[in-house]
């Protein structure tokens, strides 16, 4: 921008300078003109003398007449003019000078109706001279058309602009290559920041081989990345050790429980308790699970051994792992298994346990909205490429301005349909399970009452 400014100010100037130089060539020419026809008179007067001053400057006057050039000479002692043939008895404004120096030429242009009888409405240059000449004093006066020069100052005008377009837009794009050049490993930098997620932690920005400061940038941004995959990598492992160690002591403390409330079944506050510390260990279960599956859903993009996966078994096991939270609170669990005629069974490629939990994760937070009561529906249905996998609930349903943020980690919606600003993870763990099994899901909400989320997963070749 500054460069393209500083280009325009320079041709405007070049432009100024030409046009400034142009018309003093012209001045000076005129001015010349009129010179030697003075000094012509004065010459001619000294060698013969007899003829009037008038009669003596028209001989002298007519080898300088021509078509564009307009002399007049007014002898101030006879009062008379004499003019070229081109003036048809016009005559140029004439005013005393300030002083009487021999030879200072006063120039002016003129315009108006007196040009147009003599230039066709084209301004003249008017050059006045005042010759001292005794014993007869007069002043001369020239007048050029001015066309010729406007012409050729109008040709260096276009010229100018064509060579300050062609100036401006070579400069454009030189400096929108250069910074095109320069800038691009920040361009690199920014889509690999936005891109950047614990799926890509093995991604780097490549370096250029500019050897610049954006170089060095990328080569300490790559750095950073390092640290960070190994940090992430390190906390992953820590997560899965700690989840593994913590499962099996739950599992075991959850069976002594259970063993406890049927020896102590005639015992009814011995019931309770049970029944109360089975629940929070089954809580305490479910948080080790979370932990196990976003670990392993986010430590790879896409899932490097596979296995072919029924779906209505893993409906069946999930539906078994939620039954004693259904019972707890009173909802009844429906599910729709027919495969559609002429589609054969559900086959999926990918992890029955991970796809077992995230229809898990769906079923609980149906049952955990559902009013004591309601319906807990799923459904499975396959078409030519893919099987939906549906999850409806009988809630207050959940207002479609949430329905993108609810598969956040951190976002939990309360049972009446807002946020409730407490921890979440069950939606996340079916986004992070459906995406490494190449699938999508979306939720909508039930004409009567409720939601329903639908879960596409591609079928298996």
């Amino acid at each position: 921008m500054i460069f393209g400014v500083l280009q325009v100010i320079l041709w405007l100037a070049v432009h100024a300078i030409l046009n400034r130089h142009l018309n003093e060539r012209f001045n000076q020419d005129l001015l010349r003109r009129g010179q030697t026809i003075a000094e012509s008179f004065e010459d001619a007067r000294r060698r013969e003398s007899t003829a009037g001053p008038a009669e003596a400057f028209w001989e002298i006057m007519k080898p300088f007449e021509a078509d564009e050039i307009y002399i007049l000479a007014h002898f101030l002692n006879e009062r008379r003019t004499v003019r070229s043939a081109n003036l048809r008895g016009a005559k140029f404004p004439y005013e005393e000078p300030r002083d009487q120096d021999h030879w200072v030429p006063r120039f002016e242009t003129l315009e108006g109706t007196l040009v147009e009888p003599l230039s066709g409405g084209d301004p003249l240059r008017l050059m006045t001279i005042d010759v001292d000449h005794p014993p007869a004093p007069f002043y001369l006066q020239l007048a050029a058309n001015l066309e010729p020069l406007n012409r050729v100052i109008g040709d260096i005008q276009r010229l100018l602009l064509v060579f300050v377009v062609i100036s401006l837009l070579i400069a454009a794009i030189t400096s929108w290559f250069v910074a095109t050049r320069s800038l691009s490993p920040i361009g690199v930098i920014a889509r690999t920041a936005r891109e950047f997620s614990t799926k890509r932690l093995s991604e780097r920005i490549p370096v250029p081989d500019s050897g610049d400061e954006a170089a060095d940038l990328v080569i300490t941004i790559n750095g950073m990345l390092d640290r960070l995959e190994s940090q992430i990598k390190l906390q992953q492992a820590f997560i899965a050790s700690a989840s593994h160690e913590l499962k099996t002591p739950l599992a075991i403390l959850l069976g002594e429980v259970q063993g406890l409330r049927r020896r102590a079944s005639a015992d009814p506050e011995m019931v309770v308790f049970t029944d109360s510390l089975e629940e929070e260990i089954r809580k305490l279960l479910r948080i080790v699970e979370t932990f196990l599956i976003m670990t392993r859903s986010r430590a790879v993009k896409r899932l490097e051994v596979v296995a072919d996966v029924v779906v209505e078994e893993t409906i069946l096991s999930a539906i078994r792992k939620c039954r004693y939270e259904a019972k707890t609170r009173g909802v009844l669990m429906a599910p729709r298994l027919s495969a559609d005629e002429g589609m054969g069974e559900a086959i999926v490629s990918g992890d029955a346990d991970l796809i077992t939990s995230m229809i898990e994760n769906l079923l609980s937070n149906a049952i955990h909205h559902s009013p004591p009561g309601g319906t807990v529906e799923v459904e499975a249905r396959t078409t030519f490429k893919e099987v939906h996998i549906h999850v409806r609930d009988q809630g207050p349903g959940i207002p479609e301005e949430h329905h993108s943020r609810i598969f956040e980690q951190g976002d939990q919606v309360s049972p009446e349909g807002k946020f409730s600003g407490k921890s979440g993870t069950g939606l996340a763990i079916v986004t992070a399970v459906v995406d490494v099994h190449g699938g999508s899901i979306s939720v909508r909400n039930r004409e009567s009452t409720g939601c329903e989320f639908i879960v596409h997963l591609p079928l298996a070749r």
